[in-house]
């Protein structure tokens, strides 16, 4: 018996166009296939573990965090309306038990494994390789439990001085991948850094709580003196910083804990409580300084909500090949923002419970950009906001993928950018617009988008389906103007269009004339009457096939034309 947790969850519907929210509600659970809502569930509460059978959302939309024994998920149905909504379990699920293998062949030895950092009060064995404070290999000479600092005269440097990593074997006679420098880098490209080592604590009560602000620095610090691609690591806690957290430094990523939370409770130096600035430099902001490469963060809550000047939750300047995913933001101004050269942006299964200002801000020289299921709960002012402060210094290459918006004021806002893609995206905003568009070229929205209310601004022009020419056999050719050559678009919702006009060729039956190009060709057999010259009510009765074989399906009475503008289908 297991009891599975569902943390964080909002009360989001999304079988209603818009997609509703119910705000501070009350309502219970239900299992899956109860579809008349007659028995509700027990309730484990996380906090006080309490058992109930009902709950309330919060202002935002958001359940309290609770268990439930061995359901992986249920209904929240909301008392008194018909307003429900599936809830999943945030924790892991192991699939089914897959078939016993049968035994497998002695496999080669394996690479070692990363070689530990020294920590105070840990026993170590004779010859154990370790990484001393400087960031030298070393291994242990004297077996001993160590102290508070570190005593060099149990160590052996590892480096050019010996010859021997284990104190039996030279180097030069050992396999290629056991060598100390193959060790080392075998460490270089794993290291890992806990901000524990450093003496973080997440105690942080609702009032007072443990500055980690010089931990966390200290952390950043080792990553960049290692030179090599470092994960920081946060492990479960609420830690307090008295001001922003800076990342600067190449390939740097941060792995949290699903319920780490990260939090600022004063007004910040750059305005957001975690910030990765490529180069340190904040002001001025310009795109000519030059960008670092690699920044990922994976999980946790990361909250700005202090005194003074509001603060962005998550920060991002001047960074190429950025990855943000499985992060849960909450801030008195924006949620996520990235500005000034960033390029190459991955950001999925986001959520923003709540932006004093924007939820994710977008803006000034941004180039490929993809927002992969991201819901922004609440927003004051506008939910996903792409644009630039610069005319000069435009955007590019925008993917929005399964995003969902509530916003105060504008769901989604889109200027000044080149190429943009809309697909599953759903736009709730209180004010008068779910979605502006102005100063953009090549724009696509896919027909599973759900706007209200639209506003269309000065140079917007709209992504046209590019174009292939099909190739024509059996003596058929382009019949020429005013009619353009046999040819076929695919849209971004995957349909065919084909279009243009043909003559000239052999006209019985079973006469293959063409080839549709890959990517172009529909699932099954598609069948359709094409117009044809041959007299009055005259038409062609032509086949597709998958494979993209295009024929006559009877004789044609006459070859003078043959018109295939108009016909649509899904493509595979």
């Amino acid at each position: 018996m297991v009891n599975y947790t569902y943390s964080k969850l909002p009360t989001i519907n999304f079988n209603t166009t818009p997609a509703s929210i119910a705000r501070s509600a009350t309502g219970s659970v239900y299992a899956i296939g109860d579809t008349t809502y007659t028995t509700p569930l027990n309730m484990t509460l996380v906090v006080g573990g309490s058992v109930v059978t009902s709950i309330s959302s919060d202002a935002n939309g958001l359940l309290p965090d609770f268990t439930l024994l061995d359901r992986t998920s249920c209904v929240w149905k909301q008392a008194g309306v018909s307003f429900a909504t599936v809830l999943t379990t945030s924790d892991p699920v192991p699939g089914p038990a897959g078939a016993t293998g049968g035994t497998g062949a002695t496999g080669a030895q394996g690479v070692p494994g990363d070689v530990s950092t020294w920590k105070p009060t840990t026993f170590y064995p004779l010859n154990t390789p370790v990484t001393n404070p400087s960031g030298d290999l070393v291994k242990v000479t004297t077996a001993h439990t160590s102290t508070g600092s570190y005593d060099a005269a149990k160590f052996e440097a590892t480096g050019a001085a010996a010859t021997k990593l284990t104190g039996v074997v030279p180097d030069a006679n050992l396999r290629p991948d056991l060598t100390v420098a193959a060790l080392s880098a075998t460490y270089a490209k794993r290291r890992e850094i806990n901000v524990a080592d450093y003496g973080a604590v997440g105690d942080w009560n609702g009032s007072t709580g443990t500055d980690n602000l010089a931990p966390f620095n200290a952390a950043v610090a080792a990553a960049v003196a290692s030179g090599a691609p470092s994960k920081i690591v946060i492990g479960p806690g609420d830690y307090r910083l008295s001001n922003n957290w800076l990342l600067d430094g190449e390939n740097i990523a941060v792995e949290c804990d699903p319920s780490t939370v990260i939090r600022t409770t004063a007004a910040t130096t750059t305005g957001a409580a975690v910030t990765f600035m490529g180069n340190g430099v904040l002001s001025p902001n310009n795109v000519s300084t030059p960008q670092r490469n690699s920044f990922r963060w994976r999980g946790g809550k990361i909250v700005a909500s202090g005194s003074g000047t509001a603060d962005n939750a998550l920060g991002v300047v001047r960074v190429k090949n950025c990855h943000i995913s499985d992060v849960t933001l909450d801030a008195d101004r924006k949620g996520l923002t990235a500005q000034y050269g960033i390029d190459n942006i991955a950001w999925e299964r986001i959520v923003v419970t709540r932006a004093g200002v924007d939820g994710i801000a977008i803006e000034t020289a941004c180039h490929r950009i993809a927002l992969r299921d991201v819901q922004v709960i609440s927003a004051t002012g506008i939910g996903v906001n792409i644009t630039s402060g610069d005319a000069g210094a435009r955007n590019s290459d925008v993917l929005l993928d399964g995003v969902v918006v509530n916003a105060s004021a504008t769901g989604i806002s889109l200027g000044l950018t080149d190429r943009a893609t809309l697909r599953r995206v759903r736009s709730v905003a209180a004010g008068t617009q779910d979605f502006n568009v102005s100063e953009v070229t090549d724009l696509s929205v896919s027909g599973d988008c759900s706007f209200t209310i639209v506003t269309t601004g000065a140079n917007v022009t709209y992504k046209k389906p590019r174009k292939v020419t099909i190739p024509l056999l059996a003596s058929w050719v382009a019949f020429g103007a005013p009619h353009d050559a046999p040819s076929a678009y695919r849209t971004s919702d995957g349909m065919i269009i084909l279009d243009g006009a043909m003559k000239s060729g052999t006209i019985s039956a079973s006469t293959k004339f063409g080839t549709l190009p890959v990517g172009h060709r529909p699932a099954n057999r598609v069948r359709f009457l094409a117009q044809n010259a041959g007299g009055a009510d005259h038409t062609a009765d032509i086949y597709v096939e998958p494979n993209g074989e295009m024929f006559f399906g009877q004789a044609v009475a006459s070859s003078t034309i043959v018109s295939l503008s108009g016909v649509i289908f899904p493509a595979v």
